[in-house]
């Protein structure tokens, strides 16, 4: 049989005792002891004492009859709570794994960007003319055009390059700031 079977019906068997027991024992068990233990203390001290068997027979079937019902129930709700423990636990750690994800990628993505920046900041300070246009940043760096303009921007926002317009389409060059140099 194999073992992710074998655990699902370990753990099946351990949760409908965890979930049934206390309920049957107190409600079924607990009550045909009361109707047997008394019935049998009084032949056992005068075996001529007229005692129902019968009604005590008519109640035990009835005990065992509830007993089935019960243990059919929670087998049948057993899965169930399985499954919510399982989605559960499955959730908590989607959660710990996004966490620690979002973590992993504002670590990587401070160093990230602030290598690049300073790449950036580098390349700006040995040009003649000073300019370069987001392309050529991002050729040089290999990275994306969208990558370069994002840090670009990033560094205008800290003054530490400017951008001027180039041409009619809204293409921009950028340079160092006075204040870089």
């Amino acid at each position: 049989m194999d073992t992710a079977v074998q655990s699902y019906y370990t753990r099946f068997w351990k949760r409908l005792r965890k979930d049934a027991t206390p309920w049957a024992r107190d409600n079924i068990f607990w009550g045909a002891i009361v109707l047997v233990v008394p019935a049998i203390a009084i032949y056992v001290s005068n075996r001529h004492a007229a005692i129902d068997w019968g009604l005590i027979k008519t109640t035990l079937v009835l005990y065992a009859f509830s007993f089935c019902v019960y243990v059919f129930v929670h087998v049948c709700r057993t899965p169930k709570k399985l499954d919510d423990e399982r989605s559960l636990r499955e959730m908590l750690l989607n959660d710990k794994i996004q966490e620690r994800e979002e973590k992993i990628g504002r670590i990587t993505s401070t160093s990230e960007t602030s290598e690049s920046e300073n790449a950036i900041l580098e390349i700006l300070k040995h040009r003649p003319n000073g300019y370069y246009e987001v392309d050529e940043l991002a050729t040089l760096l290999r990275l994306s055009r969208r990558k370069a303009w994002d840090l670009l921007e990033g560094l205008e926002k800290k003054d530490r390059v400017h951008s001027e317009k180039a041409d009619a389409r809204g293409g921009r060059i950028w340079a160092i700031s006075d204040l870089e140099l």
